[in-house]
């Protein structure tokens, strides 16, 4: 008997093969943010937070973005080490396009993260200076947020499957 995916299953397969589902995303929240804004009549995004708050925010985007970084950097070390290693149960299991992927997936978070780092910057320049927040710039950021989110949740899910073939193999 054949054991057939989930849905759930197969949706996060091709989350994880095509990264540009993050922009999908990105896009889409913060437009039914707007949406929801304009239909309710509140403030558009963060645009009637207080500048202080803004630049709160803004500056913890930048830290957060770095501190990321190292994350992901940290675990490209971890899965160099892991797919060099001679005859381990990784190379029994994946083939060299899988192994492209999987870098291909754990270096893609970086741009993502970068435009997290470079608009909330801008942000913090231009946006939080004003006494009323700028929804074309304040967008940009949330955006590259939300991809960089699921990017960062990409690189946890292809992380713990990895960890999982390491122990089964190694049992």
């Amino acid at each position: 008997m054949v054991v057939q995916p989930s849905r759930l299953r197969k949706v996060s397969y091709a989350w994880v093969r095509n990264p540009a589902a993050d922009w999908l995303l990105a896009i889409a929240l913060p437009a039914i943010w707007a949406t929801g804004s304009l239909v309710t009549g509140s403030s558009i995004l963060l645009t009637e937070t207080a500048p202080d708050v803004r630049r709160v925010v803004f500056q913890s985007l930048v830290a957060l973005s770095g501190t990321f970084a190292g994350f992901v950097l940290t675990s490209v070390t971890i899965l160099v080490n892991l797919l060099r290693t001679p005859v381990s149960s990784l190379d029994r299991l994946l083939s060299a396009s899988d192994k492209c992927h999987i870098g291909e997936v754990l270096l893609s978070v970086l741009t993502r993260l970068a435009l997290v780092f470079i608009s909330a910057l801008i942000a913090l320049i231009i946006d939080s200076t004003c006494p009323r927040g700028v929804w074309w710039i304040e967008g940009p950021v949330i955006a590259s947020l939300v991809a960089a989110l699921s990017s960062i949740m990409r690189v946890i899910w292809v992380l713990r499957r990895l960890l999982a073939v390491t122990e089964s193999g190694a049992g």
